[in-house]
């Protein structure tokens, strides 16, 4: 039987405190991860970046996207994170943890985001201090669902 990762370290997340421990808690997230679903990582490198910023690098982002910036430096994928999505870091660091797990070809992909998606929330949803911010993201996410396969089926271009 597959024991389940522990997540409890987001539970206990606080942006301030633990801001600069990020990439640790990256990395002891990843590896709970990793055995939990008994696969190791595609991407095995990885550094957090808190970013100050004044305002969303992308007026009309991806639901998959919002929070951070993506790219490779040195073979090594660098995710910055901003600071006007704190509150979501949680669901954030998750949501980068799994895509770890997904080869590049397909990373972009719109359904195998919705599906780490709902793996992330069904996680989160097991920590009660992170319920709240679940409900919001829970939404968001049906939105995004609902304009994806709208899209799809060519009701709404």
């Amino acid at each position: 039987m597959l024991k389940l990762p522990n997540l409890n370290i987001l539970e206990e997340f606080s942006f301030e405190k633990d801001i600069g421990n990020v990439n640790n808690i990256f990395q002891n997230l990843i590896i709970e991860i990793q055995n939990y679903l008994e696969l190791n990582p595609i991407l095995q490198y990885v550094k957090i970046i808190y970013k100050r910023t004044e305002k969303i690098e992308s007026q009309n982002p991806l639901f998959y996207n919002i929070g951070v910036k993506r790219y490779f430096e040195n073979k090594i994928l660098v995710i910055e994170i901003f600071d006007n999505y704190k509150q979501f870091l949680p669901v954030i660091l998750l949501r980068e943890i799994y895509n770890c797990f997904v080869p590049e070809v397909i990373k972009e992909n719109e359904n195998i985001q919705i599906i780490i998606n709902q793996i992330v929330l069904k996680d989160l949803t097991k920590l009660q201090k992170i319920s709240l911010i679940s409900t919001v993201i829970i939404t968001w996410i049906l939105l995004a669902i609902i304009l994806v396969l709208s899209i799809q089926l060519g009701i709404w271009d």
